[in-house]
């Protein structure tokens, strides 16, 4: 609720090329590939063309460099917002197919930029949070110009959407012996916890 003075916000900008110099200069490297090569391909192999106007060399100047600001601002954020939604895109697929192959009860029930819930029974809550911290984490990675690009997650257990676990609740869903695993599915969730230490 306090406005912050003048400047400030070049300062933090001034802190960030002094601390993080490769940073600003990606980003700038970004900014411009709308003008000069007119296509990003990012990690996933997706690909972005970025449309400028025919006659651009006859437009006014004006015209030109709001057109190319617009574009270099989407080109700076392209990457990293493409690679958080890849990667949720790719887990929610794995997930899937994992329901169907193992018969579990539990489903994907949104999808979201950077985060997937699974709606199941309490039982299969302990499969589900090793499916996520595989699919989501250890297996769904980016190879960016030979270093590797891995999202951390947390992967928390509720009994009511969108809230956190709390008191009894919290206790309860922590506790294996809760609604436990059933025995049919331990070498489901064994599997799962074998890929996962594998995979560190």
């Amino acid at each position: 609720g306090v406005k912050p003075e003048p400047g400030t916000g070049k300062k933090i900008l001034d802190a960030l090329a002094r601390r993080q110099p490769r940073a600003v200069e990606y980003l700038g490297e970004l900014e411009v590939i709308p003008r000069d090569k007119g296509i990003y391909v990012c990690a996933s192999g997706r690909k972005r063309r970025f449309r400028t106007h025919k006659n651009m060399s006859q437009d006014n100047w004006r015209a030109i460099k709001s057109l190319m600001s617009g574009l270099g601002r989407e080109a700076r954020n392209l990457p990293m917002q493409e690679s958080v939604g890849a990667t949720a895109a790719r887990a929610g697929t794995w997930l899937l197919a994992a329901k169907y192959a193992n018969n579990l009860q539990g489903y994907q029930l949104s999808i979201l930029y950077d985060a997937v819930t699974t709606l199941c029974p309490l039982h299969e809550r302990e499969i589900w949070k090793a499916a996520h911290e595989l699919y989501m984490h250890r297996l769904n990675s980016w190879n960016y110009d030979g270093r590797i690009l891995r999202y951390p997650i947390d992967t928390d257990l509720n009994t009511a959407w969108s809230e956190k676990a709390s008191g009894d609740a919290k206790i309860n869903l922590n506790n294996p012996e809760f609604e436990k695993t059933p025995v049919r599915l331990l070498p489901v969730l064994a599997w799962f916890r074998m890929q996962i230490k594998q995979a560190q």
